[in-house]
């Protein structure tokens, strides 16, 4: 089977010839195999099943890449707005009434996030899945990504800090009650965390030719030394992507150098982690010294602009990047 999308006005993404004014596309095998200026010059004739679609009033481009989602959060769209991520995240992950969502609740939620990608055209994901330590919802993830046919990068999300440990002067700021309740939550260990992700890279990385799953430390204010070192090393082993928050908020700035005594990708840079795999999302407050540091390593950043001004945490930096 095959398909000739025709006479569209195809935008190439190539510097010296970025458009077609009227192009057909020959796809086989899922794969482009031709785009000529008339149809008639495609190597039609040895294929004996072929699908036309008329593209003469349409713009024909590359599918679009959502680089940084989180599916499981999918049913909170315009929920707790105008409060800053610190005071968000109390929201909507409370640390104690917060169980992991069932395999089929996020199914649910993943198709629909899929289908709202698809309808806007995109047709590559990387969910960044807070999963509470949940196989189930890696699964359901994964299986959802696989029934809709969209093409995914699925993370085993990993963090082995307290989720409040990291906000300055909680301490002094919260009861003694409330401190003593919140020590009794469970710490997970980092070789936990990294066990969770061994079984879901187990149980589906290239399972279906649409899914990977690949590692996804919450972040380094959440993370210890050993479990972002450990997932250096498998990301080195496998050539595996690696994809974390970093830097959405002054607050998290300013963390950095509380918890290492310097800046955040200092920090990074001195334990190895930075490398071309590395993807840091948001990213926002950033020194000229650190942004030179990510740039030496060839990292990667989502800046996710939407999110930033929702949350009122700060514009990326793109033109320094």
């Amino acid at each position: 089977m095959a398909i000739v999308i025709k006479d569209g006005y195809v935008l190439t993404g190539d510097e010296e010839q970025p458009c077609l004014p009227r192009a057909s596309i020959l796809i086989k095998d899922d794969r482009i195999v031709a785009i000529a200026t008339d149809v008639a010059e495609l190597p039609l004739a040895s294929i004996p099943d072929v699908e036309v679609i008329d593209a003469s009033r349409s713009l024909v481009l590359p599918g679009f890449v959502n680089a940084h989602m989180h599916s499981n959060e999918s049913f909170e769209q315009g929920a707790y707005d105008n409060l800053p991520l610190e005071l968000w995240l109390l929201h909507k992950y409370p640390p104690f009434i917060t169980p992991p969502l069932t395999k089929e609740d996020q199914y649910l939620r993943t198709m629909l996030c899929a289908i709202r990608s698809i309808k806007s055209g995109v047709t590559s994901i990387q969910d960044d899945v807070i999963n509470y330590g949940s196989l189930d919802m890696i699964a359901g993830a994964c299986a959802a990504y696989r029934d809709v046919g969209l093409r995914a990068w699925v993370t085993a999300d990993m963090g082995d800090r307290q989720f409040l440990e990291p906000l300055p002067w909680l301490d002094e700021l919260m009861p003694a009650s409330l401190r003593q309740e919140l020590a009794t939550l469970p710490n997970p260990h980092w070789q936990d965390q990294i066990a969770l992700f061994e079984q879901a890279y187990a149980n589906w990385h290239g399972v279906h030719d649409l899914i990977r799953i690949i590692l996804g430390p919450v972040g380094p204010q959440w993370c210890s030394t050993d479990l972002l070192q450990a997932v250096t090393e498998i990301s080195e082993a496998r050539n595996l992507p690696v994809h974390m928050h970093c830097l959405e908020t002054k607050t998290q700035a300013v963390m950095a150098e509380w918890l290492y005594g310097k800046p955040a990708i200092e920090y990074l840079n001195d334990i190895g982690f930075l490398t071309p795999r590395v993807t840091l999302n948001h990213a926002i407050w950033l020194s000229d010294r650190e942004i030179e540091l990510l740039g030496e390593h060839q990292c990667s950043i989502t800046h996710n602009p939407l999110s930033n001004l929702k949350l009122g945490s700060g514009i990326c930096q793109v033109r320094k990047l």
